[in-house]
């Protein structure tokens, strides 16, 4: 799986986001369904605050592996 980071707008924190995954047009979906526009920069590490729900997802696949 290719896991980017991305910082949204609207809360000022990081959401994993899989790239190769569906998202709708414009947007980035995150893991936990969180939506980013699509003109994030997406990043390999976060950098800053990330959100909890997928911070704690990358944990546990982490691991889980």
């Amino acid at each position: 799986m290719s896991i980017k980071w991305g910082l949204s707008v609207l809360d000022f924190q990081h959401h994993a986001i899989d790239e190769r995954a569906y998202h709708p047009i414009g947007v980035h979906r995150s893991q936990y369904e969180h939506l980013l526009m699509m003109v994030v920069q997406l990043h390999d590490e976060p950098y800053g605050k990330t959100c909890e729900a997928c911070a704690g997802r990358q944990f546990a696949s982490a691991v889980k592996s």
